[in-house]
């Protein structure tokens, strides 16, 4: 350690050095938002989609656009800048293709041989009035690619899939410089581009702004901590170096940042100024009994040094728990965010006592610091757990239960919308096509004929037409469409593309008229739904966000009803989709929670037996972190706040911040008892020293995590209020039920 300190400036020296290594390589930190990333790995519906991918296309390879037009669209300049609009997106090489409107051709059988028609006739306004009236009736377009009597019209992009972060980028950004030079000034995008686009970018200026709030928040706290230039400098330095470190190091091994891991820097600034708080306010302590500084720092280290490894291991634990997840995101912050831990630790625990020996005590002492003006505080919880210890173990037990009533209520009611800014364009946009066009998420079910069937026979079209009447009936669903439609189109084109003739043929002779004319039709997209063989299907619609819940019902009443309506000789489905994954998303979150936290428990059980050999310390450690969980997850339950993949992981940041403290505690009545001390003047000494620096950590932990109440973002929102509760909850259990159970486990003799 006297070598150590000794050569200080050494030290210092190395982590410039590393610091300005990892700023420059922080440059080249990216957040990624990858949709499919979020589908639970393992999940045998992923492997079914994955397969149905093959054999179709994805159901999120769209990019839509809506354009509102208060006087409606038949107007022939109207109708050709938005075809002259739709022409100028499809040149982009990102775009394969695109429908609407005015580009969907209708097929007609004529004596010659099947013709096309638009549906819409440009170049003939005389048309229009009937056109508009036809598009109206058509089932092929009413809801689907025109709404609101003709004043929505929708057009569809088919883009290349996968589409990288990039490409997204380049897409989103070339369609709405595109939107913002057409003469449409009311226009709506949604799909996954323009999600992945707006919400990096979004997610990327919030990051960046509160970082910086809750750097100046910090920064008022430990002034009105400290109450001295030097250590306020120093702690924000310190936490500065560790940060940089952290983002220089992703950079360089081209770790990418996700929509949660986008929390990283808030997380390292905060929790890193734990260990620096615990170190500086011991020392403060040691100099005002008159120590040397260099005697002060061994001490300081001596004592703290080992508790604040200790947290170190065991928030570790509790992010490391995660990987337990079958969500990658989660895993991914769970490793990244334990590495970020231990590397705070080591910049802390190296680099600040290497800068406190370039200060002599009066540049870091101050008389008009807050420290002193809490023993008063300390004082009066001593008094309290000492004399009330019986009210304070049976109010903790009452808390305890009606905490296990609200948790069991928590609600994995996840919902895309949920992820996206509040007041912001993108959502806007989405709640455009949720009202005008019956909604964005994508339903999807796989239809599959048993064998010796296809869809060349009756008895398959039949059974799905059952289907499709099931779900027209349902009003959550819109815009269904399958391999009857084929057919449908067919007996349509056969009679002069009447709207009445929609429908598909009355028997197997008519089906196989339908199977001949299809040979000689147009070249069309069928292949989209419906595979080359004839033996697979494909029937898609529209829903609106119901959220994962809902759906997870919709879907079983949907099986219950194939169950008994649907016969199973002849077809059978199954539902699949980007949306059943996400789905299947929050219904593994819980359980991925609670196994989670379990491995967390049990791995932090372990150590507690390790450092304090008795099982009661493990217990007298374990249940004051109960509490602020059960607190947490009450606040959800009563509250009905969704658990989703970001609010997930606040249980684990709680239980990692809230396990610190009571090492402290701990740790500093193990060191008091050693000296010979009794239990109740240990847990009076532990007050006073450990209490403070517990106090002050929450006070700096907690307004940093408030600040993030005021985001815009559901998530980053969602991840303030809860740790802060989680953090006032659980200093009050710290300071006040760890003192009671101590007295009940050790009671002293008279």
């Amino acid at each position: 350690m006297n070598l150590f300190l000794r050569a200080h400036k050494f030290v210092i020296a190395l982590f410039v050095a590393l610091f300005l290594f990892s700023l420059y390589f922080s440059k080249d930190i990216q957040i990624i938002y990858d949709f499919e990333s979020l589908f639970p790995q393992g999940d045998p519906d992923l492997e079914f989609y994955n397969d149905f991918k093959t054999q179709f296309e994805p159901d999120d390879n769209n990019y839509i656009i809506g354009i509102e037009e208060k006087n409606g669209f038949f107007k022939q300049e109207k109708l050709k800048a938005f075809q002259q609009l739709q022409d100028s997106l499809i040149a982009h090489p990102l775009i394969l293709e695109g429908i609407s409107p005015t580009s969907i051709k209708l097929p007609v059988k004529s004596p010659f041989g099947y013709l096309t028609v638009p549906s819409i006739h440009i170049d003939e306004p005389q048309r229009y009035e009937q056109d508009s009236i036809k598009m109206m009736q058509d089932p092929l377009l009413n809801g689907r690619l025109v709404a609101q009597e003709g004043k929505s019209f929708l057009m569809i992009l088919k883009t290349i899939y996968p589409i990288s972060q990039d490409s997204a980028e380049i897409l989103h950004d070339f369609v709405v410089e595109t939107l913002e030079k057409s003469p449409f000034e009311n226009y709506h995008t949604i799909g996954r581009a323009t999600i992945q686009t707006e919400f990096v970018r979004f997610q990327l200026r919030e990051m960046l702004l509160y970082t910086s709030l809750a750097l100046v928040i910090v920064l008022i706290v430990l002034w009105l901590v400290f109450r001295k230039p030097v250590p306020v400098i120093i702690s924000v330095l310190i936490v500065g170096v560790a940060l940089v470190i952290f983002l220089g190091s992703l950079g360089y091994f081209g770790i990418r940042m996700d929509f949660i891991s986008a929390l990283f820097p808030i997380l390292m600034l905060i929790v890193g100024m734990s260990d620096v708080i615990h170190i500086l306010s011991k020392y403060i302590d040691e100099l005002k009994l008159g120590m040397q500084k260099e005697l002060a720092l061994k001490k300081t280290i001596s004592e703290i040094g080992m508790a604040t490894f200790l947290t170190s291991v065991t928030t570790s634990i509790g992010f490391l728990s995660l990987l337990s997840s079958k969500i990658e995101p989660i895993r991914h912050f769970g490793l990244t965010a334990a590495y970020g831990v231990f590397l705070a630790y080591i910049v802390s625990i190296l680099l600040l006592p290497a800068a406190l020996m370039l200060f002599d005590s009066k540049a870091i002492i101050s008389n008009k610091n807050i420290l002193g003006k809490l023993d008063p505080l300390l004082n009066a919880i001593h008094r309290q757990c000492k004399n009330g210890g019986t009210k304070i173990m049976g109010a903790a037990l009452v808390l305890i239960l009606v905490f296990i009533y609200g948790t069991s209520n928590i609600n994995p009611q996840g919902k895309l919308k949920n992820d996206l800014p509040q007041d912001q364009k993108i959502t806007f946009d989405y709640e455009y096509f949720e009202e005008i066009f019956g909604g964005f998420r994508p339903f999807e079910i796989a239809l599959m004929p048993k064998e010796g069937y296809s869809f060349r026979d009756i008895e398959v079209l039949n059974e799905v037409e059952k289907l499709e009447e099931h779900l027209r009936k349902d009003t959550t669903f819109h815009s269904i469409f399958s391999p009857n439609d084929i057919f449908r189109g067919i007996q349509r084109a056969r009679k002069s593309n009447k709207i009445e003739a929609y429908e598909i043929p009355e028997n197997q002779k008519a089906l196989d008229i339908s199977l001949r004319e299809l040979e000689k039709a147009p070249e069309n997209s069928f292949n989209r739904i419906l595979t080359n063989d004839f033996k697979r299907g494909r029937l898609t619609a529209k829903m609106p966000d119901i959220g994962s819940g809902n759906a997870e019902d919709l879907i079983e009443q949907l099986q219950k009803w194939r169950d008994a309506n649907i016969n199973t000789n002849i077809l059978d489905f199954r539902i699949t989709g980007s949306s059943l994954l996400f789905d299947n998303n929050h219904k593994y979150l819980v359980e991925s929670l609670f196994k989670g936290l379990f491995l967390a428990f049990l791995v932090v059980s372990l150590l507690m037996t390790i450092l304090f050999k008795s099982w009661k310390m493990v217990f007298i450690s374990l249940v004051p972190n109960m509490l602020p969980l059960l607190a947490t997850g009450a606040f959800l339950g009563f509250t009905g706040i969704a658990l989703d993949a970001t609010s997930s992981i606040i249980f684990t940041i709680s239980f990692g911040i809230a396990v610190d403290d009571t090492i402290h505690f701990l740790s500093r009545y193990k060191l008091e008892r050693l000296k010979g001390s009794s239990v109740d003047s240990s847990i009076h000494r532990t007050l006073l020293i450990s209490g403070k620096a517990i106090i002050l950590t929450t006070i700096v932990l907690f307004a940093g995590f408030l600040i993030l109440c005021t985001s815009k973002l559901s998530g980053t929102f969602k991840v303030g209020l809860l740790t802060s509760l989680t953090l006032a909850s659980a200093v009050i259990a710290d300071l006040y039920l760890i003192p009671v159970l101590i007295r009940f486990f050790y009671k002293e003799k008279a």
